[in-house]
């Protein structure tokens, strides 16, 4: 079963989350209160600040990915990048947080330093699920650097690992698409509407691709 902690997921799929396995504290669920129920922009922004300031105190994987999560909402991603570097030297056994550490060195446009931390992370993951996701960040990474080829192979991996995990056959589209291969973006992109009907992107991106398709091709 795959690790059960907070996990950012691709920023075009929204936030793949998993159960927690340990409650928060009392003192977190005091801010997340604040956050939650405030309308006012302040005190929500006073719960982060709180939060991060107590960061160094706090006791548990989840809380922290969850404060990162948090700061990149705010889109304070150098805040968040922060507090996950921390969290991997404290839990450097727990590839989760090199996949949110990985997402949001690619957010900041650090593409090698997010490639060599999801490859850390892939070396750490057990889970044949998370280890598809990580290999799926690390494709993205390699596609942003326009390493087109190698960014080819880990979603190919990614999808060896774990074949029904649509987001790794979403974000192969892109990059397919990207390089000009429209007819196997197409198909990749079927096969994660086939797997998540609900996934919006990809619904759009279809679309897109169909009709870049030649006549012949259809």
């Amino acid at each position: 079963m795959v690790s059960e902690y907070y996990c950012f997921g691709h920023p075009n799929y929204g936030q793949h989350r998993f159960k927690l396995i340990r409650p928060f504290s009392e003192y977190w669920e005091d801010l997340r209160d604040i956050e939650r129920n405030s309308g006012i922009e302040e005190l929500r922004d006073d719960a982060c600040n709180a939060l991060r300031r107590g960061a160094y105190d706090l006791t548990g994987i989840d809380e922290y990915a969850q404060l990162a999560f948090n700061l990149r909402s705010q889109n304070r991603i150098a805040e968040g990048i922060e507090v996950l570097q921390h969290a991997v030297e404290l839990y450097p056994t727990e590839p989760i947080l090199y996949n949110n550490l990985g997402l949001l060195l690619r957010i900041s446009q650090d593409f090698e330093g997010a490639i060599s931390t999801y490859r850390q992370g892939i070396a750490r993951a057990l889970d044949f699920e998370l280890k598809a996701l990580l290999y799926t960040g690390l494709g993205n990474a390699f596609d942003d650097a326009g390493r087109t080829e190698e960014a080819f192979d880990a979603y190919r991996q990614a999808i060896v690992l774990d074949p029904k995990l649509a987001i790794v056959h979403y974000d192969f589209a892109i990059a397919l698409w990207r390089a000009g291969r429209i007819d196997e973006a197409v198909e990749e992109c079927k096969e994660a509407l086939q797997l998540d009907s609900n996934l919006t992107a990809a619904q759009e991106l279809l679309a897109d691709l169909e009709a870049m398709q030649i006549p012949d091709s259809m």
